[in-house]
C-alpha cells in the first residue's frame, strides 16, 4: 500500500515538473523561431542581393496586376454606390442576374471612366501651373531676395547689426538655393526629361503597365465576390469553423479600419486641396495652385501632414511678398482647425481607434523604416494590429472572466485569485480608513470604560 502511495506520488511530482517546464519550453522555442526567422531575413534579403534583384523583377513584372488590385481596391465604394442607384431606378422586384450583371458592368465602366476624367484633368490643370511657378520661382529668385532683405530691413529690423545678420543669412540661403537649382534640380530634370525623350519604351510601358491595370481592375471589380468566396473557402478549409469565422470577422474588421482611413483621408486632403485652392486664388496669393497641391498632398499624412506642406509653402511666398507670407501661415492655420474639428471627423470619424499618441508613435516608426510610404499607410496598418492584440488580449481577459475595459484596471492594485474580484487603491483605502476608525472608536471607548 505504501509503496502504491509512494509511486503516485512521484508520478504526480514528475507531471506536475513537467507541466511547470511546458510554458518556459514554449517560450524558448517560440524564441528561438523568431532568431531563426529574423537572421535568414538578414542574409535573405539584406546581405544577399540576387534575391533582392529577384523580387524587384517580380514587382516590374507584377506592377499592372499590383495597380489594378489597388485601383480596384480604391473604386469598389463607387461602384456599389452606383449599383444602388441604378437598381433604385429599375427595382429591386424586376432584377434578374442578366441585369445584375448588366448593372455591374455599367457600374465598373462609369467608375473606371470616372477616375480616368480625374486623372486627366487634374495632369492638364496641375503640369502646366506647376511648370510655370517653378520656372517663375527660378527667373525671379534673385529680385524677390532683395525685395525680401530690403523689406526686412526697413519694415521688421530697423536695428542695423540685426539687418545686417539678416542680409547675410538671406545671402547664404539665396545662394544655397541658386546652387541647388541651378545643380541638384535642372540636371535632375533634364535626366528625368532626357530619359523620357531617348527612353521612348519604358514610357510606353509605363503606360502600357497603366491600362492593363485597369482592364484587371476591372475583371476583379467583375468576379470580387467569387474571389472572397474562394478566400473563405480556402480558409475553412484549413482552419476550424470557429476559428475560420474569428479569422474572416477579423478580416472585415480590418478591411473596414484599412479601407475607411485611405478613402476617407483622400476625399479629406482632395477637400482641403481644394479649399486652400479656392482662398489662396481670392486673396491673389502667389504660387496659389502649386501650394494647394503641396498642402493636399501632405495632408494624407496624419498629424505631421499640415506642418510639412506648410513649411515649404511658406518659404515660396515668402520669397515673393513676406506679408503674404504672413497671412499664409494664419490661413494655412484656420484651414487646418476646420479640417481637424469639423471636415476630418465628418468623413473619418473614429476609423482608426487610435489615441493621439500612437498615431504620432505609427508615422514616426513607419516612415522611419519606410519613408513616404511608411509616413501614408504606417497609420491604418498600425491600427489594424493593435485592433487585432486588442482582440487577442480581451478573449484571454474574458476566458479568465476577468473585466475587458481599461478603465477597470486603471486604479487596480491586485485581484483576487479566489474570485478574480478587482481590488483597486481606492477599496483598499476605504478598507484602511474604515479599519482605522474602527480602532479609534474602539480605543476611545476604552478610555471612557477607564
Amino acid at each position: 500500500m505504501g509503496t502504491k502511495m509512494e509511486k503516485q506520488k512521484k508520478t504526480d511530482d514528475s507531471s506536475r515538473t513537467n507541466w511547470n517546464i511546458r510554458p518556459y519550453l514554449a517560450v524558448g522555442l517560440t524564441v528561438l523561431v523568431v532568431i531563426i526567422v529574423a537572421v535568414t531575413y538578414y542574409f535573405a534579403v539584406l546581405r544577399y542581393h540576387g534575391l533582392s534583384n529577384y523580387w524587384k523583377k517580380a514587382g516590374a513584372i507584377l506592377q499592372p496586376i499590383t495597380f489594378g488590385i489597388i485601383l480596384a481596391y480604391l473604386v469598389s465604394p463607387i461602384v456599389r454606390w452606383e449599383e444602388k442607384m441604378l437598381m433604385r431606378t429599375v427595382g429591386s422586384k424586376q432584377l434578374t442576374p442578366k441585369r445584375k450583371k448588366t448593372h455591374r458592368y455599367l457600374s465598373i465602366i462609369g467608375a473606371l471612366l470616372f477616375i480616368l476624367i480625374i486623372l486627366i484633368v487634374l495632369l492638364n490643370l496641375i503640369i502646366p501651373q506647376v511648370y510655370k511657378s517653378i520656372q517663375g520661382l527660378m527667373e525671379n529668385l534673385p529680385l524677390q531676395y532683395r525685395n525680401t532683405v530690403y523689406w526686412f530691413e526697413h519694415t521688421v529690423l530697423m536695428n542695423n547689426q540685426w539687418a545686417k545678420y539678416t542680409n547675410q543669412w538671406f545671402g547664404q540661403l539665396s545662394e544655397y538655393l541658386q546652387t541647388w537649382i541651378t545643380k541638384d534640380l535642372l540636371p535632375q530634370t533634364k535626366d528625368v526629361l532626357g530619359s523620357l525623350t531617348i527612353g521612348i519604351m519604358s514610357v510606353v510601358r509605363l503606360i502600357l503597365n497603366i491600362l492593363i491595370g485597369f482592364i484587371v481592375a476591372a475583371y476583379v471589380l467583375m468576379e470580387k465576390e467569387h474571389f472572397v468566396g474562394q478566400a473563405k473557402k480556402i480558409i475553412y478549409a484549413i482552419a476550424k469553423p470557429e476559428t475560420g469565422n474569428n479569422i474572416i470577422r477579423r478580416v472585415r474588421k480590418s478591411n473596414e479600419i484599412f479601407g475607411g482611413f485611405v478613402i476617407g483621408k483622400l476625399i479629406d486632403s482632395m477637400i482641403i486641396g481644394l479649399l486652400t485652392f479656392a482662398i489662396l486664388t481670392v486673396v491673389s496669393m502667389p504660387y496659389a495652385l502649386l501650394v494647394s497641391i503641396i498642402v493636399g498632398v501632405t495632408n494624407v499624412i496624419p498629424f505631421f501632414g499640415p506642418f510639412i506642406g506648410a513649411i515649404p509653402s511658406f518659404f515660396l511666398i515668402l520669397l515673393v511678398d513676406p506679408v503674404k507670407a504672413l497671412w499664409f501661415l494664419l490661413i494655412i492655420f484656420i484651414i487646418q482647425q476646420l479640417d481637424g474639428n469639423i471636415i476630418g471627423p465628418k468623413i473619418l470619424g473614429d476609423s482608426t481607434g487610435l489615441s493621439s499618441f500612437w498615431v504620432m508613435f505609427a508615422i514616426l516608426v513607419a516612415g522611419g523604416v519606410f519613408g513616404f510610404m511608411g509616413m501614408l499607410f504606417g497609420v491604418p496598418v498600425f491600427a489594424i494590429i493593435y485592433y487585432l492584440i486588442s482582440e487577442w488580449i480581451e478573449t484571454r481577459l474574458a476566458k479568465k472572466k476577468l473585466p475587458i475595459t481599461t478603465d477597470s484596471y486603471v486604479k487596480l492594485e491586485k485581484i483576487d485569485p479566489k474570485d478574480n474580484g478587482l481590488i483597486s487603491t481606492q477599496t483598499n483605502d476605504k478598507t484602511n480608513k474604515s479599519k482605522k476608525s474602527k480602532k479609534n472608536k474602539k480605543s476611545n471607548k476604552d478610555l471612557k470604560d477607564k
